[in-house]
């Protein structure tokens, strides 16, 4: 017989949704009815096949409030619980990326001492029924932010939250759910994929594949990636990446450490991540919407801030609006609602272990699939990559420029929140033109313009008010394409009254 039991985000400093409904759920004992309790509101709901699931009224914002579930026989006593703004931060390793890797980490973590601050990361999981237990210290339970926890939470999302609690004075919560080298496909359902032809093709892909594998060895592989993951801990590896050391050093060092010669023959050999696809691979289609965005689901939140793309953009960021726009779909029917998603657009790189390709293809699209679906927004942060690191150490202004359009696009606050984004240009002679929305009280350049025309000399660049003028020596009469930021690295230093920075474009003129 099942115990009464929420499910994990119920526990101990745990923070709700405020002035909206808020599902509860668990497991329990058939024939009981489970009673939640907080605040003045009281929800009852009977259990069915071991599952029982309430919705909590709306509350309103608190700190260090107690929520009761009992199923008449026991009684769980859940402490210290707060209610405001609470947020998912979704994608890769710079989602994932913890605040104790950011470049600000050793100045500022003795000053972090907040209670409104709360974040709970979801364990990661490749397949059902795996949990590495010797992470589950790390996971899996809430977190308030003080300088022995800072470490911990997620560098973008304290950023965001330290913006947001400042400018709406109620708690702010943050829960990670994220997975370093993830293609969204894997963050998208299965039903999803079937009404896009591009993600239908990766899913027939995936099905032929899992068809032809011989489960016997595929199995033997499991259990030997599992035996040396146990034997050499990645973590040391993975941490002097994240610090800042030279990549192909360290990926290097840790291969030779798990592999030794004697080990470099057969195919239980591969390094990580090169197992055949497979239901145990983390990146199949679908695989972490079900092991992890699912553990989330339907807990109360405003919505959704979105940093992945990286592993798209070698050969599938030519449907990446496609992608997204699926992935956003199926998130907003898991959970019933049309919530916002912030997305950041990719940072300026040039090679991390391997060149980095397609980066303007994949940031045209995220930017094509913020312009398309309703209640999606988009930060840029072309000014804030490093050439030779995929992941930048400065995440505060990603974090704060999420901030920045939360305020403005979902809290309505009367802000500039957006880049600059061209939206017209003309030529006259040796002249271009270009017309930017969101300049504010002006544009400002404070470097050279990354602005490609070919064979034409560029002679001056002046920014004033809404526009950028170029001057070109040699430009021919038929009309020619310009490129502004659109390579893998470049710095963009043109700016609006807010100091945020210039979007990418392409355009003929």
């Amino acid at each position: 017989m099942l115990k009464l039991e929420p499910a994990k985000l119920f526990s101990d400093s745990m923070i709700l949704q405020r002035d909206r409904k808020n599902p509860v759920w668990g497991v329990g004992a058939d024939d009981s009815t489970v009673t939640v309790s907080i605040q003045d509101k009281t929800v009852s709901a009977p259990v069915e096949n071991g599952k029982w699931a309430i919705t909590l009224p709306a509350l309103c914002p608190c700190q260090g409030c107690e929520m009761r579930i009992s199923d008449g026989k026991s009684v769980i006593a859940i402490s210290d619980v707060a209610v405001g703004e609470v947020w998912l931060a979704g994608g890769q390793s710079n989602m994932e990326f913890q605040f104790k890797y950011d470049i600000e980490y050793n100045e500022l973590v003795s000053f972090l001492n907040n209670r409104n601050i709360r974040f709970f990361d979801i364990p990661r999981r490749a397949y059902e029924g795996q949990y590495p237990t010797a992470r589950l210290a790390e996971y899996g339970f809430w977190r308030t932010l003080t300088p022995l926890d800072a470490k911990w939470f997620c560098a973008v999302g304290l950023y965001f939250q330290l913006n947001l609690e400042k400018a709406l004075n109620v708690p702010v919560g943050i829960i990670g759910c994220n997975f370093g080298g993830s293609f969204a496909s894997a963050w998208t359902s299965r039903d999803s994929h079937m009404r896009v032809p591009e993600l239908k093709k990766l899913l027939d892909e995936y099905d032929a594949a899992v068809e032809a594998l011989d489960m016997e060895i595929y199995e033997k592989q499991i259990t030997a990636q599992e035996e040396r993951s146990a034997r050499v801990d990645s973590r040391p590896y993975v941490d002097r990446q994240l610090y800042g050391e030279d990549p192909v050093k360290v990926q290097a060092e840790f291969l030779a450490k798990r592999f030794p010669k004697c080990e470099h023959k057969g195919e239980d050999a591969s390094p990580p991540g090169t197992l055949p696809m497979g239901p145990k691979y983390y990146n199949r289609p679908a695989g972490l919407w079900e092991t992890m965005l699912k553990e989330a689901a339907p807990y109360g939140i405003r919505g959704v801030l979105w940093y992945q793309g990286e592993e798209d953009a070698d050969s599938r960021s030519d449907f990446y609006d496609k992608s997204l726009a699926a992935l956003i779909g199926s998130w907003r029917e898991l959970w019933g609602e049309d919530f916002p998603f912030l997305i950041v657009q990719l940072a300026p790189l040039l090679r991390w272990l391997t060149p980095a390709k397609n980066f303007p293809q994949l940031r045209d699209n995220q930017m094509a699939a913020a312009k398309s679906i309703p209640g999606v927004f988009i930060a840029c942060v072309m000014d804030a990559g490093e050439p030779l690191n995929a992941h930048p150490r400065n995440k505060r202004p990603v974090g704060e420029r999420l901030a920045l359009l939360a305020r403005g696009k979902v809290y309505r606050e009367n802000i500039l929140c957006q880049s600059p984004e061209m939206i017209a240009a003309q030529r006259k002679g040796s002249i271009l033109s270009f017309v930017f929305e969101n300049a504010g009280d002006g544009l400002r350049l404070t470097g050279s313009l990354p602005l490609m025309i070919d064979g034409v000399l560029i002679t001056g660049v002046e920014a004033r008010d809404d526009t950028v003028t170029v001057t070109t020596d040699g430009l021919p009469s038929s009309p020619v394409t310009v490129y502004f930021a659109w390579e893998n690295f470049c710095e963009v230093k043109l700016f609006n009254s807010a100091g945020l920075p210039a979007f990418p474009f392409k355009t003929k003129v």
